[in-house]
Parts: structure tokens; C-alpha cells; sequence
């Protein structure tokens, strides 16, 4: 007889059916997430991305537009790394962090371009 031929019965050894001597199917597993959905500081983590970016263009567009969008992305960002200081792996804080540079950025380029058109008068 060959070992691969079954003649239509189940395997020896095989599994039962639900519900028999081996009890019943788990259910699904649920894993709660490292993180939660809405880490403290998010938001605001969210809009210092925002704004610095926004920012950036806006020092060569318009000094005055761009310079209140930088300080709002600075402190906002600085804020939000507060809030995320318990979270240590929160997704907020990198959005946070490259707000923070976005606006320290465009600080700088706000000061290099007055600092270049002050000394070529």
C-alpha cells in the first residue's frame, strides 16, 4: 500500500472535529498596540510639522508671513515634545521634532536674509 493513498479516510493522527476531545478553536488574538491611537501632544505635533513647513517657502515669498509661522512651529513643537516626554516611541514625537527643525530652519533664514540685505546697503 502506498503511504500517500488515503482510500478516502482521514489521516491517522489528524485533527479532530471542532469542539472534540481537544476543546474548542481559540478565537482571534488581540494585541493591544504599544502606543495609543491618540498619544498626548499629537495634535499639536501635527501642526508644528505643518507650519514649519509651510514656513519654509514662506521666508522667500513673504519675510512677514514666514517668521510668525516659524515661532508657532517652534513653540508648538517644543510643546508637543513636552507632552510626548512619557511616550518615548509615540509617532508624534518625530512629526514634532521635524516641526522643531523646520521652524529653527526657517528662523535662520529669516536672519540670513536680513542680516544679507542689511549689509548690502
Amino acid at each position: 500500500m502506498n503511504p500517500h493513498e488515503n482510500n478516502g479516510e482521514p489521516p491517522a493522527g489528524g485533527f479532530g472535529a471542532p469542539g472534540s476531545a481537544q476543546g474548542p478553536l481559540p478565537g482571534p488574538i488581540w494585541v493591544p498596540s504599544p502606543v495609543p491611537e491618540g498619544s498626548p501632544g499629537a495634535k499639536m505635533a501635527r501642526a508644528s510639522l505643518w507650519l514649519g513647513i509651510i514656513a519654509l517657502p514662506g521666508i522667500f515669498l513673504c519675510n512677514m508671513l514666514g517668521l510668525p509661522l516659524a515661532v508657532a512651529a517652534v513653540s508648538l513643537g517644543i510643546a508637543a515634545l513636552y507632552r510626548a516626554k512619557g511616550h518615548p516611541y509615540a509617532p508624534d514625537r518625530r512629526q514634532a521634532i521635524g516641526g522643531l527643525v523646520c521652524g529653527c530652519m526657517a528662523i535662520f533664514g529669516i536672519a540670513a536674509l536680513f542680516a544679507f540685505f542689511a549689509l548690502a546697503r
